[in-house]
Formats: C-alpha cells, sequence, structure tokens
C-alpha cells in the first residue's frame, strides 16, 4: 500500500475496503453457485422425477453464505434497510445524531450475533449437517465472519459520521 493510499483514505479504511470487495466477490461466486444448484434442482425434479438432497443442502448454504457476506458492503455504502419515514419527521439538527444511534445499535446487534454465535460454536461447532455431513462451523462460518465485517463496517461508519462536520 503506497503512503498516499494511506493519508488520503486511511490505512484502515483502505483495507477494510479490500476485504469488502473480496466479500462482495465471494457472495457473487455463492450467487452464482445457488443459481445454478436451485436450477438444475429444479429441472431435476420437474424433468425426472428427481430430488437431489445435497444440492438442496447446499444451496441453502450458500444462500446463507451469501446473505452474511454481502451485508456488511451494504452497510458501508449506505444500502442497508433504514426507516426513512422516522427521519424525515425530525429536524435537520438530529441527523447525525440518529445516525450515529443507528450506527451504534448496528455495532451492538453485530456484537450480540457475534458472542451469541461463539457461544453456539463453542459447544456445537462440529454437528454434521444432516446431508453433506458439514460441520456446523462450515455450515454457518461465513455467516460469522460477515458479521464480523459488518462489525468493524459498523464501526468505521460510526467514527466517519463521528468526524463528519456537516452531517
Amino acid at each position: 500500500m503506497s503512503q498516499t493510499d494511506c493519508s488520503a483514505k486511511g490505512c484502515g479504511l483502505a483495507v477494510l475496503d479490500r476485504m469488502n470487495r473480496l466479500f462482495e466477490l465471494l457472495s457473487m461466486g455463492c450467487l452464482v453457485g445457488f443459481t445454478v444448484l436451485v436450477f438444475v434442482q429444479m429441472v431435476a425434479r420437474n424433468m425426472f422425477n428427481l430430488g437431489i438432497a445435497e444440492f438442496e443442502e447446499l444451496s441453502r448454504s450458500l444462500d446463507i453464505s451469501m446473505v452474511f457476506l454481502v451485508i456488511p458492503i451494504l452497510m458501508r455504502q449506505g444500502q442497508h434497510i433504514t426507516v426513512d419515514l422516522f427521519l424525515w419527521g425530525l429536524p435537520a439538527s438530529l441527523d447525525k445524531s440518529m445516525k450515529l444511534l443507528a450506527s451504534a445499535i448496528c455495532i451492538g446487534f453485530s456484537a450480540l450475533f457475534l458472542y451469541s454465535g461463539y457461544l453456539y460454536m463453542a459447544r456445537h461447532w462440529s454437528v454434521p449437517s444432516p446431508v453433506l455431513k458439514m460441520p456446523n462451523i462450515l455450515f454457518f462460518g461465513p455467516a460469522l465472519i460477515g458479521m464480523a465485517l459488518f462489525l468493524l463496517n459498523c464501526i468505521a461508519v460510526f467514527v466517519l459520521i463521528l468526524k463528519k462536520k456537516d452531517a
């Protein structure tokens, strides 16, 4: 990383942006895999009266992975779910405070999610999935990794809002 990258954006944000880009590519791969598996499953069921349980379970895993890998990126880009109707009625002076509050709530939620995931995985990490016998740590690992990146992005957004002068 060059010196200009660090001074223009901050080294932490540049690394976080690269991680976000990697997760975006991984989530696109999950989407492609999920789509192919569901299509093959649909053709197999409708044309050959054949259900492929392995494809069902793998597509479910890819679906979970895709969602949790893309959530951090949406948060960072401000494309996550917001309740704008509530914000429209507030005075502009409260805008920054409400954004900080929302970011703080997201930080708390992601920390609680990660803690509960840790407690669950500490006891059940090796429990296999029904069909593929995939351990829970592989099945739900991407969700925990995605939520960890979500936490980092929430903290970054919180700090960026805090440093911003006008809102």
